[in-house]
C-alpha cells in the first residue's frame, strides 16, 4: 500500500520575527529551512528515498511512502522532532492512501486535510506554569544553557545563526563552487542600513500557482518534478539578483534571505538596494520558470510558458518591529497580486509588478488604515500610485520609468522641484485650493526643465484604490512615491 504524507509548518514568520535581534532572526530562518530537508531525512534515516520526495522546502513536506510502517513512524516522530529543534513550532500532518486513486484527487484532498489540520489546536510544549521566570523579549521561560539564563526557542535560534546553508542557496545556488564568507554577515542590524538608517523587508509571492498544481497534479512523478524545478526556479532567480547587487555592497553583506523555497522570496535588505533586488529577483523568475523541465510541463498542462511573481517591499527603520514590517510587505505583495489579476489581458499571465511603502511613523497598522490615515489626503484623491510593473502597461508606470524618474530629481533643477513637492504634499492634506495656488506659483517660478518635473509627478491618473473603507476611485499622483523612493536612494543622515 502507498501513501502519501504532508507536512505543514505553522507560524513560520510569528518564529522567525519573534524579536528584532537580527541573529535571532537569521538563527531561525536557517533553523526553518532545515525543518523540511535535514530535520525530514534524519527522521526517516535509512528509510528516506530521495525519488520518494515530492515537496520539501519553504516549511511544506510532501513524501511518498510505500508501507504503512513507515509512514506511522514519521506521522509519530516526525512533529516531536520538529518541536524539539525549533520550540515554538508547530506543525501540522496528514495522510492520503495513493493505492487505486485518481493522483489528482489525492493531492486534492491530502491539501484539503492539511487546511482542516490548521485549524486543530496544538498542545504549546514551552508556554510553562505560573510563577517561573520568562524572558523579558520573548516571555517564555527561561532556562539555563551553557551557562546562561534565556529561553528554549531563543537558545534554539542561537545555535543555528551561524548557519549558512539558506544564504549559500540564495546567494549562489547549492551546487555553485562559489561559498558564502560567513564573516561578512552582521549581527548588528544597523551594519546593514548604511548612511540613512533604512532596511527593507521583501516578500515576493508568484501568481496563480494553486491552479496550475491543479492541472499539473494528475500525474504525481510529474507533480514532483514541476515542484522540484520550481523551487530550482525560485533559487536561481535569487542567485542572479544577487548577482546584480553584489558590487554595490562592499565588505558587508546587505542582504539577508529569510524564506526561499516553492515560490516564496522573503529577505531582509539595505533600503537602497532593495527595488533593485525585488525587481531583478521577479524578472529572473520569469525567465527561469520558463525554461527546461519546467517550462515545458506549464506549456503542456497549461498553455503558459513561464510563471510570473509579484512582490512588497516595506521600508522601515531599523528599530521598527520587523513582524510589523514583514506583515505590510505581505500586504503590500497581496495589493500588487490583485491588481496585476484585475488587468490581466484574456489568454495573458498575470503580469509581474511590485508595491512599496515608506513606514514614516511610529503607527502599527494594515495597508488599508495606512492608506486611509496617510495617503488619501482628500476624498477622491489618493497618493498610492503603484503598482510598478516590469512591461509596460497602459495607465500604470514601470519599475525602470520610476527609477528613471528619481535619477531625475538628482539634477540642479531636482532640488527645487523636491522642496516645492513636499510642500505640495503637505497643502493636499489642508485644502485642494492652497495646493493647486503653490503648484501654479511653481510652475511660474521653474525652467522648463522644473516645471516638466512638476507636472509629471501632479498629473493625475485614474485609480481604483482599496483601503480600510473598500474599493474606491480617485485621482492618483506619483509625487509621494517619487519622493519617498528618492529620499531612501540618495539622501545622507549618518556617517557609514
Amino acid at each position: 500500500m502507498n501513501y502519501l504524507y504532508g507536512a505543514s509548518v505553522q507560524g513560520i514568520q510569528d518564529f522567525i520575527f519573534q524579536t528584532n535581534e537580527l541573529k535571532d532572526i537569521v538563527g531561525a530562518s536557517e533553523l526553518v529551512a532545515e525543518i523540511c530537508t535535514r530535520l525530514f531525512r534524519e527522521t526517516l534515516g535509512s528509510c528516506y528515498r530521495d525519488d520518494h520526495l515530492y515537496i520539501g522546502a519553504a516549511g511544506n513536506v510532501r513524501y511518498r511512502f510505500d508501507d504503512r510502517e513507515s509512514c506511522q513512524r514519521a506521522v509519530r516522530d516526525f512533529p516531536r522532532r520538529v518541536m524539539t529543534e525549533a520550540p515554538g513550532i508547530t506543525i501540522s500532518q496528514a495522510v492520503v492512501e495513493l493505492d487505486g486513486r485518481d493522483e489528482t484527487r489525492a493531492i486534492d484532498d491530502l491539501e484539503t486535510k492539511l487546511k482542516e489540520q490548521r485549524n486543530c489546536p496544538q498542545p504549546d510544549l514551552i508556554i510553562g506554569p505560573l510563577g517561573v521566570r520568562r524572558s523579558g523579549r520573548t516571555g517564555l521561560p527561561l532556562v539555563s544553557t551553557e551557562g546562561k539564563e534565556t529561553d528554549l526557542t531563543t537558545a534554539a535560534k542561537t545555535r543555528h545563526n551561524r548557519s549558512i546553508y539558506l544564504a549559500q542557496n540564495s546567494f549562489y545556488g547549492r551546487e555553485s563552487k562559489e561559498r558564502v564568507e560567513a564573516e561578512r554577515f552582521p549581527f548588528d542590524v544597523s551594519r546593514m542600513t548604511e548612511g540613512n538608517d533604512w532596511l527593507a523587508i521583501i516578500h515576493a509571492d508568484g501568481n496563480g500557482l494553486g491552479q496550475v498544481v491543479q492541472r499539473v497534479g494528475h500525474d504525481l512523478e510529474q507533480y514532483r518534478t514541476f515542484s522540484r524545478e520550481l523551487d530550482r526556479a525560485t533559487e536561481r532567480a535569487a542567485n542572479d539578483a544577487f548577482r546584480e547587487i553584489e558590487g554595490e555592497m562592499g565588505g558587508t553583506y546587505l542582504l539577508r534571505p529569510i524564506v526561499l523555497g516553492g515560490d516564496d522570496m522573503t529577505a531582509i535588505i539595505s533600503g537602497r538596494l532593495a527595488i533593485d533586488y525585488a525587481t531583478a529577483f521577479i524578472r529572473r523568475f520569469e525567465y527561469h520558470t520558463g525554461e527546461g523541465a519546467l517550462g515545458r510541463i506549464l506549456r503542456q498542462e497549461t498553455g503558459m510558458d513561464r510563471l510570473t511573481a509579484c512582490a512588497g517591499v516595506a521600508f522601515i527603520k531599523s528599530s521598527y518591529p520587523f513582524h510589523y514590517g514583514y506583515r505590510l510587505a505581505e500586504e503590500l505583495c497581496g495589493v500588487a497580486k490583485r491588481e496585476a489579476k484585475r488587468l490581466r489581458g484574456e489568454g495573458e499571465s498575470v503580469p509581474a509588478c511590485l508595491m512599496y511603502h515608506k513606514v514614516e511613523d511610529s503607527y502599527v497598522q494594515s495597508y488599508g488604515e495606512i492608506v486611509d490615515r496617510a495617503l488619501m489626503p482628500l476624498p477622491g484623491v489618493s497618493l498610492v500610485y503603484g503598482p510598478y510593473f516590469l512591461d509596460p502597461r497602459e495607465g500604470y508606470t514601470t519599475i525602470d520609468e520610476l527609477r528613471a524618474t528619481c535619477d531625475s530629481l538628482t539634477s540642479t533643477e531636482g532640488d527645487g522641484v523636491r522642496s516645492g513637492l513636499r510642500q505640495w504634499l503637505s497643502l493636499l492634506h489642508r485644502g485642494e485650493g492652497a495646493a493647486s495656488q503653490h503648484l501654479e506659483r511653481m510652475r511660474m517660478v521653474y525652467g522648463a526643465k522644473g516645471r516638466a518635473m512638476v507636472d509629471q509627478l501632479t498629473r493625475p491618473t485614474a485609480r481604483r484604490v482599496t483601503s480600510a473603507a473598500g474599493r474606491s476611485g480617485v485621482r492618483a499622483y506619483p509625487a509621494y512615491d517619487v519622493l519617498s523612493l528618492y529620499g531612501i536612494l540618495n539622501l545622507v543622515t549618518k556617517k557609514r
